[in-house]
């Protein structure tokens, strides 16, 4: 959908940042508009920020959308292997507290997997949910969840998604909680049963 490209503050050379870029087409640019606003609207009402990135910058260069954002640490496809079972432990449940966070502020993520789960850079056993291009409120004006109904199309990764996202039944908290499910299975050495279909 674009390209990420690690950056620098002129004014501050030793803050690690981020751009995100979208391709010309409108979905690319839709969704990262979307992220745009989620995490704002995220840092406005948040009681743990740390747990997402900033939004620093939303810009149009030209015809293209960029976003800046703070810099995270590498994600957890990439290093579990180098951790104990405790400290996976503390992953899992830095994770929870991620997500907890983000439906208490009224939104969804609907894609979580490893890629978008990422060790924070000054602590290796907490974690920074990123790439909210799906992320969608569960709640209402009156703080009702929104109603359940079939959907036109599925929405996330297809390895990590529920049964009941892949039935294209409207999201809930419940998925996200079952898609971090999904993730850490693997993290502690036991693959996914569907695991060699979805490669």
């Amino acid at each position: 959908f674009g390209d990420v490209y690690i950056c620098r503050d002129r004014n501050n050379p030793n803050k690690k940042l981020v751009a995100k870029t979208a391709k010309s087409d409108p979905l690319a640019i839709g969704q990262l508009e979307i992220e745009s606003r989620v995490l704002k609207d995220i840092h406005d009402g948040c009681r743990q920020p740390f747990y997402f990135p900033q939004c620093l910058c939303f810009e149009y260069i030209g015809a293209q959308p960029c976003i800046i954002m703070n810099r995270a640490g590498p994600d957890l496809s990439f290093t579990p292997k180098t951790h104990s079972i405790v400290e996976r432990l503390y992953l899992l449940r830095s994770t929870m507290k991620a997500l907890q966070e983000l439906h208490r502020c009224g939104f969804l993520h609907r894609d979580i997997k490893p890629a978008n789960i990422c060790l924070q850079l000054r602590n290796r056993l907490e974690v920074v949910l990123i790439d909210f291009g799906l992320a969608k409120r569960y709640v209402g004006q009156h703080n009702q969840h929104i109603p359940n109904k079939i959907k036109s199309s599925t929405v996330g990764t297809t390895k990590y998604r529920s049964l009941f996202a892949g039935a294209r039944a409207e999201s809930s908290r419940r998925d996200d909680l079952i898609s971090l499910v999904y993730c850490f299975i693997p993290i502690f050495s036991q693959k996914l049963p569907w695991d060699k279909q979805c490669r």
